[in-house]
């Protein structure tokens, strides 16, 4: 009545097929994850374009070392001093998120108020623009503009960032404009109408 035998290395075989299941179970399921979270954070940016509210920001001379890197350029907004001067003016531990509160212009400029505090929420014309610390400086949005190659030093003379900004004050930079607000204006359509123009 005992069970027979079973044959040599029939347990090392099953012992190791299991683990190059694992393996390979492992790998997919991270990939999973990776783009569960990546198509959340896609949704999450077309929702902030399409109903975020568009704030102008003023931007600090561009470094000239930013723009050779090829497709992105890394902006210092104004704001971001402005909340810097802020912090450092507290008596508070420093944080690594916070929250800056702006008012916007008829041109939907933003000029920074204060630091949002749970005893002093925004007030009915304050807008609200999460920041965090990054190696020791404050950065709101992404802290940098992404742009086709070749286009770096065509934008030497932008003086503005567009943000689109949701209730919350997540932020996201859409585009430079130049010294009097003027989009730089380099998509598809245009470099076609350059190239018809050219033949």
């Amino acid at each position: 009545g005992s069970a027979p035998d079973l044959p040599a290395g029939t347990l090392p075989r099953t012992r190791d097929s299991r683990l190059a299941l694992l393996r390979a179970a492992v790998p997919a399921a991270a990939l999973a994850v990776f783009l569960l979270f990546f198509g959340l954070s896609v949704a999450a940016r077309e929702r902030l374009l399409a109903g975020g509210t568009v704030m102008i920001l003023a931007i600090q001379p561009l470094d000239p070392r930013s723009l050779i890197q090829g497709d992105y350029m890394i902006l210092r907004l104004e704001l971001e001093e402005r909340i810097e001067r802020a912090l450092k003016a507290r008596t508070l531990p420093p944080a690594r998120r916070g929250t800056a509160l702006v008012t916007l212009d008829g041109d939907r400029r933003a000029s920074f108020v204060r630091l949002e505090t749970e005893d002093a929420p925004p007030a009915g014309n304050e807008r609200r623009l999460r920041f965090k610390i990054r190696e020791g400086r404050v950065v709101v949005g992404s802290g940098s503009f992404f742009f086709q190659e070749g286009r770096g030093f065509a934008l030497e003379s932008a003086r503005y960032a567009e943000l689109h900004a949701d209730d919350a004050g997540n932020a996201l930079i859409t585009r430079l404009l130049d010294s009097e607000g003027h989009p730089f204006g380099f998509d598809g359509e245009e470099e076609e109408k350059e190239k018809a123009g050219e033949n």
